[in-house]
């Protein structure tokens, strides 16, 4: 069984309505308050608004606009230590892929099962507090 949230606060930005449904559906099952926004620049006025409070930021990569990465890096300077988990269908470690992520962050492939997504959730939270030991992780 998977552990619930410690009343966790997740920002959700994913420009597809089914996974940003379905995630948040996940999520809110297990506890966790979850603020969704459709793209990366919706994602900041919400943002602005709860910053202090918001302990994981959830982003699809590909997205029309801003990517999830250029995102993290808006937020990333108001909050140096934000823990993000990346989603995206298209996966950094097939041949001819490159990453280019200038801090460390969790990734996911889509798809994923709900308990993929909860476990990796809670692993991404409890490594912001050991960041240094689970930077490759």
């Amino acid at each position: 069984m998977q552990e619930r949230s410690r009343k966790e606060i997740i920002l959700l930005v994913d420009d597809d309505s089914a996974v940003r449904y379905m995630v948040g559906l996940v999520l809110r099952r297990y506890g966790y308050t979850v603020l969704e926004a459709d793209s990366a620049e919706s994602a900041i006025p919400l943002w602005e608004r709860a910053s202090e409070k918001i302990d994981l930021l959830i982003t699809d990569n590909c997205m029309p606009g801003m990517t999830g990465v250029e995102l993290t890096k808006v937020l990333r300077l108001k909050k140096s230590q934000l823990s993000v988990l990346l989603i995206s269908g298209y996966r950094p470690d097939r041949p001819g892929d490159t990453v280019d992520w200038p801090f460390p962050m969790s990734f996911l492939a889509k798809p994923f099962s709900a308990g993929l997504l909860l476990e990796e959730v809670r692993k991404t939270l409890d490594c912001q507090v050991l960041r240094e030991e689970c930077a490759g992780a």
